[in-house]
């Protein structure tokens, strides 16, 4: 076999487990909150970032950036839980799913990419601020 073959064997393995993981991420929340989460997306790109950050800055590998990224999200979702989401559940689903969306994504998003260039790869301070 293979080196190659072997190595989109489990990169198609890695990432049916990613999708793995974030399917089971929306089913169990909207189960248990009721709530359709759209920004659900946004919160695995920032605990990859977090894991990704973790790897390019300090030199650590998965087992230092997945509970890195962990704290970081936990911490974050009782941030959103008690600024947003306690809101949001008192108005109609309307309300819920577009105040959600709007207010987790819009405001995620910026957050992440200005450190980023066109390829994904860390740019410079000076050249985030041009």
């Amino acid at each position: 076999m293979s080196t190659i073959l072997v190595q989109v064997i489990v990169g198609g393995l890695l990432l049916g487990a990613v999708y793995a993981l974030f399917s089971s991420g929306l089913t169990l929340i909207w189960g248990m909150m009721n709530i359709v989460n759209f920004a659900h997306g946004d919160f695995v790109m920032l605990g990859m970032y977090v894991a990704f950050m973790v790897w390019k800055l300090f030199g650590g590998g998965p087992l230092a950036g997945a509970p890195a990224a962990a704290l970081v999200l936990a911490t974050l979702g009782v941030i959103v839980y008690f600024g947003l989401i306690r809101s949001i559940m008192k108005g109609p689903m309307l309300a819920q799913i577009l105040g959600f969306v709007t207010g987790v994504t819009v405001h995620l998003w910026p957050l992440v990419h200005p450190s980023l260039d066109d390829q994904g790869i860390i740019a410079p301070p000076a050249a985030v601020h041009r």
